[in-house]
This record gives C-alpha cells, sequence and structure tokens, in this order.
C-alpha cells in the first residue's frame, strides 16, 4: 500500500459525522501525527483566517468565501508549520462557475505562489493537479475527481517530508515526491485556494508530525 494511501485510510479510519455539511471524518489523528490548530467556526468570525481576495464570512458553523468574480485565497495567519503538514477539511463549492476546492501548504504570505496548491476541481473543474510556486507539475495532473456543485468533500493534502498527496473522500487522487521540499522559514502557513466560487469550509484540522513537533520544543 502506498504510504499517502495509507494515510488517508487511517485519516478516515475512525469516522465520525458531524459538521454542518455532514461528511465523515475521523475521531482523531492519524498515527505519527499530532494536532497542531483545529476549529469549528462555532463562533461569529473567524479573525485567525486571512483573505488576500475576496470576502468570507462565518454563518452556520462553516465559513464562507465569496470569490464569484476573482481568484480567491484563505490563508491562516500566525500559525506555522514550517515541516510535514496535513490539511483535513470537509467543504463545498458553489456558483455559476466553479473552480478549485485546493488547499495551500507551506506557503509564504503570498500565498499558493510561494508554496504548494494541491488543485482539486482547477483550472474551471477541468483536472486536479499539484502546483510548486505557481508552476505545474504535470506527473500528477488527473482528470478525476470533479467538483459537484453543492457536494460535501472531504479533503486531506499531505506534505509527509516532501511525498504530497491529496485525497478526496478516503481515495488517492495524486502522489509526488519533491526532491528539494518546501520547508522552514517562508514555507510555514497553509490554506485555501478557489476561483470564481462560493467556498463553503466546515471544520478545518491541521496536523503535524509527532517527531518534528517534539524537536521544536
Amino acid at each position: 500500500m502506498k504510504k499517502g494511501t495509507a494515510v488517508a485510510m487511517a485519516v478516515l479510519a475512525a469516522g465520525m459525522v458531524f459538521g454542518g455539511l455532514g461528511c465523515q471524518r475521523a475521531a482523531g489523528p492519524p498515527p505519527g501525527w499530532t494536532v497542531a490548530y483545529t476549529t469549528d467556526f462555532s463562533g461569529t468570525s473567524a479573525p485567525e483566517w486571512m483573505l488576500l481576495e475576496g470576502k468570507s464570512e462565518v454563518a452556520g458553523g462553516m465559513l464562507v468565501v465569496n470569490g464569484p468574480e476573482q481568484e480567491t485565497q484563505l490563508i491562516l495567519k500566525d500559525h506555522k508549520f514550517p515541516g510535514s503538514v496535513m490539511v483535513d477539511v470537509v467543504g463545498s463549492v458553489s456558483g455559476n462557475t466553479v473552480s478549485d476546492l485546493s488547499p495551500i501548504l507551506n506557503a509564504d504570505d503570498s500565498g499558493y505562489r510561494g508554496g504548494y496548491l494541491l488543485q482539486f476541481g482547477g483550472r474551471k473543474n477541468t483536472l486536479d493537479q499539484l502546483m510548486k510556486q505557481g508552476d505545474d507539475i504535470a506527473a500528477t495532473v488527473k482528470k478525476q475527481p470533479l467538483l459537484v456543485p453543492g457536494k460535501a468533500y472531504h479533503v486531506v493534502a499531505v506534505n509527509d517530508g516532501g511525498k504530497i498527496s491529496l485525497q478526496v473522500d478516503g481515495a488517492e487522487v495524486f502522489q509526488y515526491t519533491d526532491a528539494s521540499p518546501l520547508k522552514g522559514a517562508g514555507h510555514e502557513l497553509i490554506g485555501f485556494y478557489t476561483y470564481h466560487t462560493i467556498l463553503k469550509l466546515d471544520k478545518v484540522t491541521v496536523y503535524v508530525k509527532k517527531d518534528e513537533a517534539a524537536e521544536k520544543k
């Protein structure tokens, strides 16, 4: 079994139903990982999330990002993840045109242009792929799965020591090993990207590797 697939199965193994979008989520962290940040958007605002473009609001236990006229990037500010990182989220997109329910890993203040963009339903919902610092990684391009407007998806994006993978609803979409992985100062932020779309995010959980977290203490 591929390591990325094993991680995805571990994340889903103890599935529980909760959250406004009603998808299955894991009851605890996968082996070797620990929770570094989590939110269920139960308050009236989410000040720790910074929009680079577009506008957002917290409504119905979800963070709603409205970017129908432009690309939109949402960055988790003031939380640093400079090494291996896993972003686990339930989300959906809606609108006349849908494109990108796409996590960002190991970015800088410019968002995906300084990190990894794991595109799900990218390029106006025509493909899935990995981008590194704004460049396409051709070996990762897939034509399925694509986004269905209004459908909730469980998306897991992982950088495990340079092994980059994307899983959607428990199935691996792509995996890529980066010989020169982004890490350290300047590659510490995570977030989400969407394009000409209304993006709704349910509970978001960010994991880091236990051994790397211990090294930082």
